[in-house]
């Protein structure tokens, strides 16, 4: 046996439910992030999902690099202080990232450690990542966007 609503009723349901075009449920309100106009076509969920994509692209992953690098130009240059104090901050506070640093661009410099390519996509301009800062001199070469992407694995994990 159908139940039917009144209109009052459809209406104050109506005001707090929304379809997502993605997805195509019906959800919440709460469900969708607000924007200027009212509330986004794509649920949170669904959006989340899609910036992770979008994010994922190569032409957005430059893009955002090529940001990143002129954002921390100009940062610099407006607060020279201000980025010294932080660099030193971070140094005091991780000692043994500091030593492993120094002790593998020594090693590079005596010849004693090479410069390999990205172990991951064979880029020749790498950066040595360590898995375990007690041993200093054994490295992992990856490029900046492997390196980066490695650490922001490790983040979430």
């Amino acid at each position: 046996m159908k139940q039917s609503i009144s209109k009052q009723q459809w209406e104050e349901l109506s005001e707090e439910l929304k379809i997502c075009n993605e997805c195509e449920e019906v959800k919440l309100r709460t469900e969708f992030y607000k924007n200027k106009y009212g509330y986004e076509s794509k649920c949170k969920e669904c959006k989340k999902v899609f910036r992770k994509e979008y994010n994922q692209r190569p032409e957005v992953i430059e893009k955002n690099r090529e940001y990143q690098k002129k954002w921390s130009r100009e940062y610099y240059d407006r607060c020279p202080e201000r980025v010294q104090l932080s660099q030193k901050q971070w140094a005091f506070k991780n000692p043994d990232k500091v030593q492993a640093h120094l002790a593998v661009n020594e090693a590079l410099r005596r010849g004693e450690l090479k410069r390999e390519p990205c172990v991951e996509c064979g880029n020749e301009v790498s950066q040595g990542h360590h898995p375990d800062y007690a041993k200093a001199l054994e490295v992992i070469w990856l490029c900046s966007i492997h390196h980066n992407q490695l650490h922001s694995e490790k983040s979430y994990s």
